[in-house]
């Protein structure tokens, strides 16, 4: 059609326009997929957490645990199982300071998974790496890394890599640590029960407990921390939106001041006002369109970049 024919003379005609306006429409673009995504994330990373924490609280004794069998509590607990964090220094590219967990052999309190979302197995030999650390170095099952604590190293061939995106704790089985000679003394318990509430006013009060954390309470932190970023996402996308309507709305004006003759010949040869609006209008949806086909993969890139 003759209109048809208008815009596609207009938008050719001003090429470095349309090319420009296109920039500030995918600059758009790419905040807001960024900023959404981010905060998809975010959520992703909170579930993550509390899926693999199958326990309700962990407890801290002021002396090591013998046998946690002579343990006793006022109320009824569904299991316990022993736990230990070994601060250290681990030995690749470059020294990265990290934390390994020894958690016990076929643990059912600490749950780990692979990035197919298959639960991972504590062995006897279990070495497990977060994903966000194997990615970092480049780390595989079957390589060897070596961990150093009070210039002691010790050598770890990982066995699992798991889906973890909140700390950098490496998962080693008891088994394994006393066989490698780490100190496997612990005065740490984590306990499954069904009364939490109770339970944690009690060894809240018990002079043998050094201290005490619920499972909740490790969520509320985590949450606090991450929740954060709500701030910074909110920014990104009311940016990016005041962003793409600036830009849209300077083209239009611009677009109009420059056509107003043109605009104003074709009224008086009998175009009505809604076919002069759609001379303008089009051209933003193609520019709108094109700037979406490429902020969206860069926003895409960006957020991959960030995260």
């Amino acid at each position: 059609s003759y209109s048809s024919k208008l815009i596609l003379r207009n938008i050719f005609l001003g090429k470095v326009r349309i090319i420009l306006s296109s920039v500030g429409i995918i600059g758009s673009m790419m905040l807001i997929i960024t900023g959404l995504l981010l905060n998809t994330s975010v959520s992703k990373v909170i579930s993550t957490t509390v899926k693999s924490m199958n326990y309700d609280m962990t407890v801290k004794y002021k002396d090591n645990i013998n046998d946690k069998s002579k343990l006793s509590f006022k109320y009824p607990v569904k299991s316990t199982e022993l736990t230990k964090n070994i601060k250290g220094t681990m030995k690749l590219s470059s020294s990265e300071d990290t934390t390994i967990q020894l958690v016990e052999e076929n643990s059912s309190l600490i749950n780990l998974y692979d990035n197919k979302n298959n639960k991972i197995g504590i062995k006897e030999n279990s070495v497990i790496v977060p994903k966000n650390m194997a990615d970092k170095y480049g780390i595989h099952t079957g390589d060897k890394i070596t961990f150093e604590v009070n210039e002691e190293k010790y050598y770890l061939p990982v066995t699992d890599i798991s889906v973890q995106y909140l700390g950098k704790s490496i998962y080693v089985s008891y088994p394994f640590a006393n066989k490698i000679g780490l100190d496997s003394s612990s005065n740490s318990l984590l306990i499954s029960t069904d009364n939490q509430e109770k339970l944690y006013d009690s060894l809240s009060k018990d002079e043998a407990v050094k201290s005490v954390d619920t499972k909740d309470n490790i969520v509320k932190k985590s949450r606090e921390t991450i929740n954060m970023l709500d701030t910074l996402i909110f920014i990104i996308i009311a940016a990016a939106g005041i962003l793409s309507v600036t830009v849209i709305y300077n083209i239009t004006s611009i677009n109009i001041f420059e056509r107003t003759r043109e605009l104003a010949t074709l009224m008086v040869l009998g175009y009505y006002k809604e076919e002069s609006e759609r001379l303008v209008f089009v051209e933003n949806l193609i520019m709108a369109a094109v700037g979406c086909i490429g902020g969206i993969p860069l926003g895409i890139l960006l957020f991959e970049y960030l995260i």
